[in-house]
């Protein structure tokens, strides 16, 4: 590689000239939700995080397997027209996979979703039923991983028992803190529409007013470091997906994301 005025006629012979352009590695996404590309669009600006939720919840009640996996596909060739060669994606239809893995060629990185709010199932249950699923996808080009939702949206044990199972295995993790002033009200001040929407749905919301939610995560060892009394380093670091909604929570997490050490979710070695 180089100009071709600097290139030997030998080594013209098997050179092609892509003119105008840059040769570049592929893009890494981070963070996505190939699931619900088709669902861009078709809600109204939501004034509040909490009304964003209730309508995704609610579209998601009308859509079947088929709208998941060609939602899914859409997503992914749009990644893949836009330079985009790796991917991080929650993964709310396990029942996708491995199936839409083998449709195009990202490399993608499945966390695999897990929502816990009323304690309906126990936290055990729905972990053990994601590894269930990892064990039985074979990793190669593609793997997966595991996503306890949000503080907001899981019981405190179901974090933790997530994170103490990423480490054990080797696993990474994915988690959404800090993504709105509502979500940062709630456990800062134990109130706010949030608060009151969640109240209402029987969650138990006895971890509020206790601290930030990205607090609360460390304090639960839920995000990277090391198991409560453990002294071995963590297998695989944990990644902690942070959504910020303007500067001044920016910084606060920004310091907090470096005091545990979370790392992104790829390497640029990945196979």
């Amino acid at each position: 590689m180089g100009c071709w005025r600097d290139l030997a006629q030998t080594e013209r012979d098997g050179t092609i000239d892509l003119g105008d352009a840059i040769v570049l590695p592929g893009l890494v996404n981070a963070h996505c939700h190939l699931d619900y590309t088709d669902m861009a669009g078709q809600f109204p600006p939501p004034k509040i995080f909490s009304d964003w939720l209730k309508l995704i919840t609610t579209a998601k009640g009308h859509w079947s397997k088929p709208d998941y996996a060609t939602s899914w596909i859409n997503g992914a060739q749009m990644l893949l027209r836009t330079g985009t060669t790796t991917v991080g994606d929650i993964e709310a239809m396990p029942d996708l996979l491995p199936e839409v893995w083998n449709l195009g060629g990202l490399r993608v990185m499945s966390f695999l979703e897990m929502i816990g709010i009323t304690g309906r199932r126990e936290p055990g249950e729905i972990v053990q039923e994601a590894l269930g699923k990892i064990d039985s996808l074979r990793a190669g080009r593609c793997c997966a991983g595991l996503s306890p939702h949000a503080p907001y949206s899981t019981l405190p044990q179901l974090l933790t028992l997530s994170a103490n199972a990423a480490r054990q295995r080797g696993l990474r993790m994915c988690v959404h803190v800090a993504e709105s002033r509502q979500e940062f009200e709630m456990f800062v001040h134990a109130r706010g529409e949030m608060y009151d929407w969640l109240r209402r749905s029987t969650r138990d919301m006895s971890d509020c007013g206790l601290g930030s939610p990205v607090r609360a995560s460390t304090a639960l060892r839920s995000v990277g470091g090391e198991s409560p009394g453990s002294t071995r380093k963590s297998r695989r670091p944990q990644a902690m997906q942070a959504c910020l909604p303007n500067e001044r929570f920016t910084l606060f997490t920004v310091r907090a994301v470096m005091n545990i050490s979370a790392t992104a979710a790829f390497r640029s070695d990945a196979s």
